[in-house]
């Protein structure tokens, strides 16, 4: 039996607060004056969680890629693939219902706009496809994974680094379409991007010897440094130009990459094995970390329509983690009762919880 890593469950819960802690950061972010104090806390939350989703696909990596053996193409499909297309389609329409309404729906033309909202999906959904799009290489990254005990990763990880992640930061800084950029942009492939951190995950694990050099305090202040550099040059760049800028922002630029390694290699470290009693409700959210992912953005939409609770409700430095809180044991209690519900139809349960 292999044993479990509980620090990829701190990991993955951690991951998950911060989505959310993103989400309600990004509310309000595009609306609010850039020379607000508020403005400023949103881009300093926003900077602080941005790693989140590079994280997801580090931990998938890890999970997947430590495996003694390839997973098989059947049980790719079956188990993995075809599972996470099902949520994606019924994620999809509620959303697309849930943003048309029922008195729309059903009147003319109600379900032309239905069809435009579920092509358009909900921002927070193209997280599925693009981890779709990795499930369909796994067996791939898992031989340059394991081959001659890694001998190719190290390299496929500098190419995610050079050609993904220094070609997108480049896009956002005064280099963009400078001589430097177009010749690297020639050589970039569109397949390095995400399946660069799903390596990454394995490739920080493998290595973690190499990296116990670097005191704790010492990646905690690295982290901390990035996080304010980050949030200094969209401050001062958006700005310059007079309008909110997602210069550092991106999931494939340099900032959320230095932060997700950081993040990733001191939960490594962890070495806390949470007594029995712990384990069975710290299996149970990490369980659900999906749901909550999946639920968070209809949660968030609607205390601000119905209770006015939104990011601006007050200050800030307040809003901001006492949101997260509430919509993260919000979304808890409902994948739990879904599970429950869904437990009297295990055909629909096996494909959606």
């Amino acid at each position: 039996m292999v044993k479990r890593k509980w620090n990829m469950d701190y990991l993955r819960i951690t991951a998950c607060l911060m989505v959310i802690f993103l989400h309600i950061s990004a509310q309000n972010w595009w609306s609010t004056d850039i020379d607000s104090f508020e403005w400023s806390i949103f881009t300093f939350g926003d900077s602080l969680v941005r790693s989140a989703v590079p994280l997801f696909f580090m931990i998938s990596g890890n999970l997947f890629l430590s495996r003694e053996k390839n997973i098989s193409i059947e049980q790719l499909f079956k188990k993995n693939i075809f599972k996470m297309l099902i949520i994606f389609i019924v994620w999809d329409c509620l959303y697309a219902i849930d943003t048309v309404g029922v008195k729309r729906l059903m009147a003319n033309g109600g379900l032309d706009l239905l069809l435009k909202y579920i092509i358009n999906s909900k921002y927070h959904l193209w997280y599925l496809p693009s981890l779709i799009g990795v499930y369909f290489l796994i067996p791939i990254l898992w031989t340059i994974a394991k081959y001659e005990n890694g001998k190719y990763l190290n390299y496929a990880c500098a190419m995610f680094f050079v050609f993904c992640i220094c070609k997108n930061t480049l896009m956002y800084t005064p280099l963009n379409n400078t001589s430097i950029h177009l010749f690297i942009k020639k050589f970039s492939y569109d397949l390095s991007n995400y399946c660069g951190y799903f390596l990454l995950g394995y490739y920080l694990t493998k290595n973690k010897e190499k990296f116990q050099k670097f005191r704790s305090v010492f990646l905690v202040m690295i982290f901390i440094s990035v996080v304010c550099f980050s949030t200094l040059i969209t401050v001062l760049y958006s700005r310059l130009v007079g309008k909110p800028s997602t210069i550092m922002m991106t999931n494939l630029s340099i900032s959320p990459f230095i932060e997700a390694c950081v993040l990733f290699i001191l939960f490594e470290r962890i070495s806390y094995q949470p007594s029995l009693y712990i384990q069975k409700y710290l299996k149970l959210i990490s369980k659900y970390t999906l749901q909550v992912y999946l639920i968070h953005i209809f949660v968030l939409e609607h205390l601000a329509q119905s209770f006015n609770l939104s990011s601006l409700s007050c200050n800030p430095i307040l809003s901001l983690p006492f949101l997260t809180i509430i919509i993260f044991i919000i979304c808890i209690i409902i994948a739990y009762v879904m599970d429950f519900v869904l437990s009297y139809v295990p055909i629909i349960k096996k494909y959606l919880m």
